[in-house]
């Protein structure tokens, strides 16, 4: 769990459930990050400077690389074919990483917006904006992007399921549902108003934890119905994992670790 403004990078033994913490060199904003060939990718988010941390997870030993685009804030990450794909959030720069050769290209899209979330599907990123109407979806191959219209709700977050896009408004109870085949969107409602940074699929169900709160809404996939948890700490979370049956839910800006299991 790499930190947001700061220096530190704490490993949880998911076993043993203990913590330990690595000091990494460069104090900065890490809001994304990736894991390719045993080493964990940082991107900076923010604060004028454009350093992608290294982070070996055998050794443990960090270095960095300088990005070419200083004042760019890189929200969401993703990695196709031995590239780290970084879109901007608030302006049009994509910045494509090699992983093998450590070179950086930057491409241009239509559009300038927030994105905070993106996924790969079927060799295209899709990038939704995080406030507004646009949908981005940039072929990997061909390195084109064409623009989609979707319903006017804030996105934070998205998740990918038997050929569907699944948009969990952030504030409020609309719930996007956008069809990767057809491209076409649908609204459904879900039963709690919370603010949504974070979400997770398994087993058939969407989690999505309530981010300054304690409510965890869980969405079956298949049947398209709504329950409403109560967790036991109102913390922030921007960040979640699923691992052998329980979704780990780091606190944003505090010590707590919240680890949720339905069985």
């Amino acid at each position: 769990m790499p930190q947001y403004g700061g220096t530190t990078l704490e490993i949880f033994d998911l076993l043993n459930e203990i913590t330990r913490t690595v000091i990494l060199p460069t104090n900065m904003y890490r809001l994304t990050s990736q894991i390719y060939n045993n080493k964990l990718y940082m991107p900076q988010y923010s604060g004028g400077g454009a350093t992608l941390e290294i982070f070996d997870l055998v050794n443990e030993t960090t270095r960095t690389v300088n990005l070419p685009n200083i004042a760019m804030a890189r929200g969401t990450s993703q990695i196709y074919n031995d590239k780290l794909y970084m879109p901007s959030n608030g302006n049009t720069q994509l910045e494509i990483f090699d992983l093998i050769n450590e070179t950086t290209r930057s491409i241009n899209l239509p559009n300038s917006i927030g994105r905070v979330s993106s996924q790969i599907y079927n060799g295209k990123l899709y990038m939704p904006a995080t406030a507004g109407i646009t949908l981005e979806i940039f072929d990997l191959v061909n390195e084109t992007t064409r623009t989609v219209t979707l319903p006017n709700v804030s996105k934070n977050t998205n998740q990918i399921y038997n050929n569907s896009l699944y948009l969990p408004v952030n504030g409020g109870t609309n719930f996007v549902i956008f069809d990767l085949v057809n491209e076409t969107s649908r609204m459904v409602t879900l039963l709690a108003s919370a603010s949504r940074a974070t979400s997770q699929i398994y087993n058939g169900k969407l989690f999505i934890p309530q981010n300054n709160g304690i409510t965890l809404e869980i969405f079956g996939l298949l049947n398209e119905t709504s329950r409403v948890v109560t967790l036991p700490t109102n913390m922030s979370r921007y960040t979640s994992q699923f691992y052998n049956g329980k979704l780990y839910m780091p606190e944003n800006n505090g010590t707590t670790l919240e680890i949720y299991s339905e069985y």
